[in-house]
């Protein structure tokens, strides 16, 4: 298979995406974690710090206002990750696997186009149903089409 720039660049794009969703989902679960009394330095096992990321991008979803798409792509509630990580803290059996909860997450965020704010605002959702590299010509069209918009002109 030959590759070509094109496929760098989507492969690099591609990584940038999850590694700007990984720093995001540290940034909201320390957020999280601050936000109950959590002390700095306070150990907690990796998969309980996993899930609270996709409770924490989850609740952020919810509150946005798209819990009808995550139920239809079998996603939990984000109360219901909360509990099970209290659960599993407290000594009983898990109801979600972290690594596989947070893959259902991730892919809900790639194919919805969920992506990460580097500016601090929240964001976006896109619900779109077509094939994914259909709607990136799609952008790249629009985003070539308004490349060198008019200045604004004063009054105006």
């Amino acid at each position: 298979m030959h590759r070509t720039e094109d496929d760098e660049q989507d492969a690099s794009e591609f990584v940038e995406f999850f590694l700007r969703l990984a720093d995001q989902d540290a940034e909201l679960v320390a957020a999280f974690l601050q936000s109950t009394g959590f002390e700095p330095g306070t150990s907690l096992p990796q998969e309980a710090l996993l899930k609270l990321s996709a409770y924490c991008r989850l609740r952020d979803w919810e509150t946005i206002g798209i819990p009808d798409t995550l139920v239809e792509e079998n996603l939990p509630a984000a109360h219901e990750v909360l509990e099970d990580v209290i659960a599993q803290l407290s000594g009983a059996v898990s109801r979600f696997k972290a690594n596989e909860l947070c893959q259902r997450v991730h892919m809900f965020a790639l194919r919805q186009l969920t992506w990460p704010q580097t500016s601090g605002q929240p964001n976006f959702v896109v619900q779109d149903t077509s094939e994914p590299a259909e709607f990136l010509d799609l952008v790249a069209e629009l985003l070539w089409e308004f490349r060198n918009p008019a200045p604004l002109t004063e009054g105006a």
